[in-house]
């Protein structure tokens, strides 16, 4: 009786003619050995079908007699069996007939089970049914290895391998091919050797064993070579590139990657040379040659998409995610990966599509933003799904960073124990490595050091087949906890590894670390000068790095990343300048500070003036400069760098300077967070915890120099980091009296001084820059489209933008005291973005006032900008969207005004960089030719804003008082009315950029 198999091999005999495909050998004699020549790389497949269909033709007969169509079948297959060893020189067929004419019927009935259980395999592979494909493979395997059919059984062990890889068990596939290696190799067809050899190299480099698949691609390189596989030749030059690039070999990689497209380019594989260019973007974009990989990408991008090859056009979208990614452009990296994800759905590729998913979380991690949690959570339930440790332990990990940002450090751990413990059930070393560091760094943020020193050694243990990057990642984490528990010795043992090792590969961003680690140990050994020496190598390393990646336009956040060595320095140098008075370290520290602030600011300062962006290299001042750079006796410059150890202060006026050390950055950062949330309404604003941080403030930035500004009107602040982002102007000098309920007079800073704010003392000489008299242009009450809102708050319902009817009375009030100035004004429908754009007086206005609503994207600043009216009005069907003025669009102008006004919703905020300061609109006016920008940190009253702008230009523009002293005088007119006394009405403009009146 037959078996259940041997049932369902007489359906599929009966079934399509797909399954027959050994017909195309079934010619006329003398067209066979063309069809044979013809079939390539499907022969194998098709002699099967035709051995499958002669077994089965003969399966009924036990007395060896044979039907007439048996006997046809056999006389064919022994003619493609000659047909194959003139054509294609190999003797596939005649191996199968040897075994054919020994085999019993019974064993003839098992070779036909076994031809079943693969194509049943195979269907089920196709459906992604991985297990159950493996399941009918092993069974095939079972009966081919019975009977002693060493090619079948040599060819189903490559499958399990694949399918084995398919459902993310990458050790086991690794295994897996092994076997096959063996039997394949004793097959001695270098065709499949060569499959499996490369097979090992992809499974070998998953595993992060990368020298090892080096060896195995190399081996498969000289097999296709000798074999002349040219198509299959460039995919092995492919990973040899890519195990290179993870070896640390970079121009080897480059010569691979070169080789691969220069190789499918000359074959007309349009679908490899894709891939090669892709590989050899990504190269680039390691590299930091980021415009190199935009040019590859692109030219990848038209490929895929003419071969309508969805797949690969997912992985342009992919690797363009992650150069944008480095870059710090995070919208776009956010958009590019949201392409490939909704491809991978197109394609119904779960694993991949929670690769992606993994991906775009991590943008969000990157920017500590917790909207990288759903798709990480969406990923993570389908590699559940999929039973894929290795993307579950990836998606928990980033979730448990996730945590770790949010201050959850019990949730964090759970989330990185999990990931570590799907790590380990992959199997795989390097996600084992990537969870120890996650456990490493949420110890060192509870403080336990030896937990921590105990995860990193795990790490380092766990990444000993890593890149040497990896490597000296790691040697650095263990060295800097050994350093916190005064293992100098051990610490500095692995600081020096880290050093080697980043030597070796050639990759600075682990050199300067690495020379600050040995700085510290140095100077907890008490050996300065040895401490100084290391301090400044690492920070002139840095200075020198980020003039080269200027030509690359390297992103400011990853700049931002680099500024730790500056402030260890400035840190340093305030230890020892009581010590050494007169050794000029209070000026060596200031111009240190001077070249960690707003560099790339100043490079696209002098891009911008000199007509091309990056076009110039702007020398930082000293401080003998920068008190030059004072108009008066009456200036005075509080420039602050914090940082973690400290924190510093340096007075500047005409007469003198000074270096003060303040409270590091957590204190700093602490208090003025709280200062800057109670400001945002007016009820906070009277908070006692606001007016406690407020008072607090004032005692750490501005009581330690309060008797050296005497005779001082004019505060020119250059803050750093989260003093950025609050207005001096309500840091209070004094505490309440007893019984009062607020502040009395002459308490706010305010009161006292007239303030302006720059990022640094050498971008304000930057801005000091003659300018010409010109109009006033002004716009106000955008007619965005039908009204839903009531609010009154500038930047409330925003999804119906609010009508902002008293900005029509600013530009009215502007316009009756602007004298004599040629006015320009754009209201309501004709406040449009396009019309703004064309005005011919917008390039040589000398004042600008713009009253709408404003955009401040703390994630990617790009977004920011301002809402303008609709264009073209609405029509009698569905409304238009309203106009946007973007920063691409502002930094585009070439403006020559003296002061741009933003009245509108928190136009002073944006992305905070370490050094950069804040990114967004204030930035782009000023980098677009303003000297000046009146802007706002929170959401302002409409109607206290337009008295404010009335009192402001009616002292700027009538009595002709400097544009610091007229924003004071209006601020304080509101100050003392009883209605607008809270902070919240008269806090929230500042100006940014240069004093002084208007020519």
């Amino acid at each position: 009786m037959r078996t259940a198999l041997a049932a369902l091999a007489l359906i599929l005999a009966a079934g399509p003619a797909r399954a027959q495909s050994y017909l195309r050998f079934d010619v006329p004699d003398t067209a066979l050995k063309a069809a044979v020549a013809a079939s390539g790389p499907d022969f194998e497949a098709a002699w099967n079908s035709l051995l499958v269909a002669e077994l089965r033709a003969i399966s009924g007969s036990k007395n060896a007699l044979v039907t007439e169509y048996a006997a046809h079948l056999l006389d064919l297959m022994r003619q493609v069996a000659r047909a194959e060893r003139d054509t294609l020189g190999t003797h596939i067929a005649a191996d199968a007939l040897a075994l054919d004419f020994h085999w019993l019927p019974s064993e003839r009935d098992q070779r036909i089970e076994a031809a079943v259980a693969e194509s049943v395999a195979t269907v089920a592979e196709a459906q992604r049914r991985y297990e159950r494909a493996e399941t009918y493979y092993r069974k095939a395997r079972a009966t081919y290895r019975q009977l002693e059919e060493k090619r079948r059984e040599a060819w189903v062990v490559g499958r399990i391998g694949v399918v084995t890889y398919s459902r993310g068990d990458v050790a086991g596939a690794d295994s897996v091919y092994r076997e096959a290696l063996d039997l394949r190799r004793q097959l001695g067809d270098p065709k499949l050797v060569g499959n499996t050899l490369n097979a090992l190299g992809v499974t070998s480099q998953q595993l992060r064993r990368y020298r090892e698949a080096y060896t195995y691609l190399q081996e498969a390189r000289a097999v296709r070579e000798q074999t002349g596989e040219r198509a299959q030749l460039s995919s092995t030059l492919n990973m040899l590139g890519l195990a290179s690039y993870y070896l640390g070999e970079r121009d080897s990689a480059r010569i691979w990657y070169q080789q691969a497209l220069a190789l499918a380019v000359a074959a007309g594989d349009s679908g490899r040379a894709a891939e090669a260019l892709v590989n050899a973007a990504r190269l680039s974009t390691a590299s930091g040659r980021h415009a190199e990989a935009l040019a590859a990408f692109d030219r990848a991008l038209r490929i895929v998409r003419d071969r309508k090859d969805l797949r690969n056009e997912a992985a342009v979208h992919r690797y363009l995610g992650v150069l944008y990614h480095v870059q710090g452009r995070f919208a776009e990296a956010a958009q590019s990966l949201g392409q490939a994800i909704a491809l991978d759905e197109q394609l119904q590729d779960p694993r991949t599509l929670a690769e992606d998913l993994v991906s775009l979380g991590r943008v969000a991690v990157g920017t500590r933003d917790p909207a990288g949690r759903p798709p990480l959570e969406r990923a993570l339930q389908l590699a559940d799904s999929l039973g894929h440790p290795a993307l579950q332990a990836e998606a928990l990990n980033n979730l448990a960073i996730l945590a770790q940002f949010d201050g959850d450090l019990r949730g964090a751990g759970r989330l990185a124990g999990r990931a570590l413990a799907k790590a380990s059930a992959a199997r795989d070393s390097g996600l084992v490595h990537d969870a120890a560091v996650t456990l490493g760094q949420i110890a060192r943020s509870g403080g336990d050091w030896g937990a921590a020193r105990l995860w990193y050694q795990r790490a380092l243990a766990a990444g000993s087949a890593l890149p040497d990057e990896k490597r000296a990642s790691d040697h650095h984490n263990l060295g800097d906890v050994l350093a916190q528990a005064g293992r100098l010795e051990e610490a500095e043992r692995e600081f020096r590894a880290t050093l080697d090792l980043a030597q070796r590969v050639r990759v600075p961003d682990l050199v300067w670390p690495a020379l600050l680690g040995l700085g510290d140990v140095a100077e907890a050994r008490g050996d300065f000068s040895g401490a100084l020496a290391y301090d400044r190598r690492a920070a002139s390393l840095i200075d020198t790095l980020r003039t080269r990646q200027g030509e690359q336009m390297q992103s400011i956040a990853v700049l931002s990343s680099r500024l730790f060595a500056f402030e260890a320095l400035i840190h340093l140098l305030g230890k020892l300048e009581p010590r050494y008075p007169d050794s000029g370290y209070a000026d060596e520290a200031f111009r240190w500070a001077e070249r960690a602030r707003a560099r790339a600011f100043l490079d696209l300062i002098g891009g911008a003036r000199a007509g091309a962006r990056g076009a110039s290299e702007t020398r930082t001042l000293s401080l003998k400069e920068a008190r030059g750079e004072l108009d008066s006796d009456r200036e005075a410059l509080l420039e602050y760098s914090l940082g973690d150890s400290s924190s510093s202060l340096w007075l500047v006026t005409r007469r003198a300077a000074r270096h003060l050390i303040l409270p590091p950055r957590g204190t700093l950062r602490a208090r003025a967070e709280i200062f800057r949330r109670g400001l945002g309404d007016p009820a906070g604003a009277q908070r006692t915890s606001t007016r406690a941080a407020a008072r607090a403030l004032y005692r750490a930035l501005i009581e330690p120099v309060e008797a050296d500004l005497a005779g001082i009107t004019h505060l020119i602040v250059a803050p750093d980091d989260a003093l950025a982002l609050i207005p001096f102007e309500a840091l209070l000098a004094r505490d309440l009296e007893a019984g009062s309920e607020s502040p009395g007079p002459g308490s706010y800073l305010v009161e006292r001084f007239s303030l302006s704010y720059v990022p640094s003392a050498t971008v304000l000489a930057t801005l000091r820059t003659p300018a010409r008299a010109g109009a006033v242009v002004a716009l106000g009450d955008p007619r965005f489209g039908p009204d839903t809102s009531t609010t009154g708050a500038r930047g409330a319902g925003r999804a119906a933008l609010a009508a902002l009817p008293n900005t029509a009375a600013e530009v009215e009030a502007l316009r009756a005291l602007a004298g004599s100035r040629r006015f320009v004004a754009l209201t309501g429908a004709e406040a449009t973005r396009e019309r703004l754009l064309a005005l011919p007086e917008l390039s040589e206005a000398s004042l600008l006032h713009l009253a709408t609503h404003g955009v401040a994207d703390e994630v990617e600043p790009a977004r920011s900008g301002l809402w303008l009216a609709a264009p073209g009005g609405s029509s009698a069907g569905a409304p238009s969207a309203p106009g946007f003025l973007s920063v691409d669009d502002i930094l585009g102008l070439r403006l020559n005004a003296e002061l741009v006004t933003l009245s509108a919703c928190e136009t002073g905020l944006g992305r905070l960089e370490r050094g950069e300061g804040v990114l967004g609109l204030t930035r782009a006016f000023l980098a677009a030719g303003a000297r000046s920008v009146v802007v706002s940190l929170w959401r302002v009253n409409d109607r206290s804003t337009a008295l404010r702008m009335e009192g402001f230009y009616r002292a700027l523009l009538q009595r002709h008082l400097p544009r610091e002293e007229a924003l004071a005088e209006a601020t304080r007119a509101l100050l003392a009315a009883a209605e607008t006394r809270s902070p919240y009405y008269w806090a929230p403009f500042v100006l940014a950029g240069g004093g002084g009146k208007l020519k």
